[in-house]
């Protein structure tokens, strides 16, 4: 994460918005990785579960800037059926997960809406941006779930073999994606 929040300085300086909620997005999932350190304790795990929701939070706003830019109805907007999937998985995650007596719900439930809705906001981008930007932010999206759902998995449900490995590559495959495809969409650097 360090390497990833200097290149985004790198880029300009943190001189624009866009790349001020990159940065923060970037620094808060690493205190997020930090806290998550000691799974053993459920304090360090709320605030590690704090931090990447914030971070998350500042990644929804950051899309939600590059597709309010546009002049047109925006994706979700032309086909919200598309967020039937989402829906869906939310449903599943929350039935999957209603056993779960180690950590309180809604801290779990809240966390899941909120890296939904980042990933939601991330599709949104579709118009508004490069298509290669778009596909790598996308995707990074879908690795943050994939991340956190494998991580829900072992440590609320059956812990599995290699799970750090797992959870790890997903979730620098997402941070990577993310910080790639936004980087490449030019309003990073040249729009406040």
């Amino acid at each position: 994460m360090p390497i990833l929040m200097f290149v985004i300085w790198q880029k300009n300086n943190l001189k624009t918005k866009p790349s001020k909620y990159l940065f923060a997005g970037v620094f808060l999932g690493w205190w997020g990785d930090i806290f998550l350190i000691s799974n053993d304790n459920m304090i360090l795990f709320l605030l590690g579960l704090i931090a990447f929701l914030i971070g998350h939070l500042f990644y929804i706003y950051l899309f939600s800037k590059e597709v309010s830019s546009m002049k047109r109805p925006h994706l979700i907007m032309n086909k919200p059926y598309l967020i039937l999937p989402y829906l869906l998985f939310f449903i599943y995650s929350v039935n999957l997960f209603s056993v779960v007596t180690q950590v309180p719900k809604l801290p779990i439930y809240l966390y899941a809406f909120v890296i939904i809705l980042m990933s939601i906001m991330a599709l949104n981008r579709w118009y508004a941006v490069k298509v290669n930007s778009w596909i790598s932010v996308f995707l990074g999206s879908l690795f943050f779930i994939l991340s956190d759902f494998l991580i829900a998995i072992h440590y609320f449900i059956h812990p599995f073999k290699n799970s750090s490995m797992a959870i790890m590559s997903t979730y620098l495959i997402a941070q990577l994606l993310i910080v790639y495809g936004v980087l490449k969409n030019d309003n990073i650097v040249t729009k406040s």
